[in-house]
């Protein structure tokens, strides 16, 4: 009896959360779904509802794995709610946890992988890991070179290194191809006042 009394024992504290341990965040509530795309709620549905079937034609069969991506988001935001490092970087990890699930599951034409891509650079750029979080934003670049984001990310990580002619590299690679997107226009103008 005492055996297995033990044995009960390590298998409880095995399994119980611990205090301290990161937990991926799952929309629940409306404030949770707020904070989100709209895809994410569409998955939250059975695939036969229409909304589901709308989101899974728009982003494809990988619309499967998004319910991840969606808590990554999640996560990330929650992360930003704690004081200590060590908590923050615990719910970073988490969140990278769920990205790496999509980008590992999903086909590399997966339309959402230039944003998913780039919430991983900025998960990445919170756990000081900028060599990552350049690697990420070119990878989100070359996915889909229209994606402003991706490289206004990169430039301001040029650019707050003090790498002012790469961040202007960057801009004017993306302007070539979004020659109206204020966004670039206005990094453009601030690179230049530097010079």
């Amino acid at each position: 009896m005492t055996k297995i009394f033990f044995i009960l024992i390590i298998a409880a504290s095995i399994t119980l959360p611990k205090p301290g341990l990161a937990i991926t965040i799952w929309p629940k509530s409306d404030k949770d779904w707020s904070m989100l795309p709209p895809f994410c709620k569409a998955r939250s549905y059975s695939d036969k509802h229409p909304t589901y079937k709308s989101w899974q034609r728009r982003l494809g069969g990988d619309f499967i794995h998004v319910h991840h991506y969606c808590a990554a988001l999640l996560t990330f935001n929650d992360a930003h709610r704690y004081t200590k490092r060590v908590d923050i970087a615990e719910q970073l990890n988490a969140a990278m946890s769920e990205i790496d699930y999509v980008e590992h599951s999903s086909r590399p034409n997966f339309r959402l992988l230039p944003h998913i891509f780039k919430t991983k650079a900025d998960i990445f750029l919170e756990l000081k890991n900028v060599t990552n979080a350049v690697m990420y934003l070119n990878k989100a670049i070359q996915l889909n070179p229209k994606f402003v984001p991706a490289y206004t990310r990169l430039a301001d990580i040029y650019y707050e290194r003090g790498q002012n002619d790469e961040a202007l590299k960057v801009v004017n690679q993306a302007l070539k191809i979004k020659p109206h997107s204020r966004a670039l226009n206005k990094r453009l103008k601030k690179l230049q006042a530097k010079k």
